[in-house]
């Protein structure tokens, strides 16, 4: 179901959406490998797996990102992807651009008009320009090492409730009432 409103006139395939779903598994597993760049080369069904990402699907995008050099591949035992430069070095424009090209939302006008310059613009014209500038300078400098640093810090957060609970839980006066009754009485000499 694709729009055919003003968000699929400034990204071109993007249904109302700041990144077409194949630039959102791109982010997504590229994301993956930088959280898990110390553990070696990583396999596309794992990556799959922990993504949500259909694995034929995200093996033709792994392939893209190879050839604008953003990861490589080994085959062989120990194979898999990895990212082919630091994350730090990787923006989440080059991701961006990588997959879905670069696009000239500085000649698209938000509303569709065929003519909208700072000249003789749409009634948006100004806003879209400050809020496109503004993203683009952001999606620019905005790596994959912060992502990834920031992903994995939410996925910590998540997790720390539910250890919290369970250790609340094993304190609990039942559960202590249990581990007493469990254990057997000593005798005093």
């Amino acid at each position: 179901m694709h729009s055919t409103g003003a968000g699929s006139q400034i990204f071109p395939g993007a249904t109302h959406e700041v990144f077409s779903p194949t630039c959102q598994y791109a982010i997504r597993a590229l994301s993956y490998l930088a959280q898990h760049a110390d553990n070696g080369p990583v396999l596309a069904r794992d990556i799959a797996g922990a993504e949500k990402i259909p694995q034929q699907f995200l093996s033709k995008i792994l392939h893209q990102l190879g050839l604008k050099g953003l990861v490589r591949s080994q085959k062989g035992p120990g194979g898999g992807f990895a990212l082919a430069r630091s994350p730090a070095k990787i923006s989440i424009a080059d991701i961006s651009a990588a997959v879905d090209g670069v696009p000239n939302a500085a000649s698209q006008c938000l509303l569709g008009m065929s003519r909208c310059h700072d000249s003789t613009g749409c009634v948006l014209h100004r806003e879209w320009k400050t809020f496109r500038s503004q993203y683009e300078s952001r999606i620019a400098s905005r790596t994959l090492e912060e992502l990834a640093a920031s992903e994995g810090s939410a996925k910590r957060r998540a997790a720390r409730p539910r250890a919290a609970k369970n250790a609340t839980a094993s304190a609990s006066p039942t559960a202590k009432s249990r581990k007493t009754a469990a254990a057997p009485a000593r005798k005093k000499s």
